[in-house]
């Protein structure tokens, strides 16, 4: 399987700021903007496995490992936001990180 990263990504990531009047809000922000990254639809499997978890997934994304991502944080990708459902570390290799996500219809 030739997994060439040859997609552009955002990563978004909620933070707390400080509106005018004094509060604080939580917003969405980019953690990281064109990321390299590898992106396919989910395999029928992999979608039965994420139903027998309880958890969804429509796509997985492949980027170079970071330490600075979680399942809080969203990819922004062809005009779509995807909420991230799980990252796979490859056995904590620290070489790429398999992300599983699926379009967030809410946001």
């Amino acid at each position: 399987m030739d997994n060439m990263k040859n997609k552009k990504i955002n990563i978004l990531h909620w933070v707390d700021v400080e509106n005018e009047l004094g509060e604080t809000d939580h917003e969405l922000q980019y953690l990281a903007q064109n990321v390299w990254a590898y992106y396919r639809h989910a395999t029928t499997r992999e979608t039965q496995l994420a139903i027998v978890a309880q958890t969804k997934v429509e796509a997985i994304f492949i980027i170079n490992w970071r330490d600075d991502i979680d399942t809080t944080c969203f990819i922004e990708y062809n005009d779509e936001k995807y909420e991230i459902t799980d990252i796979d570390d490859f056995e904590g290799r620290k070489t790429d990180l398999k992300i599983t996500a699926h379009v967030d219809k809410e946001g």
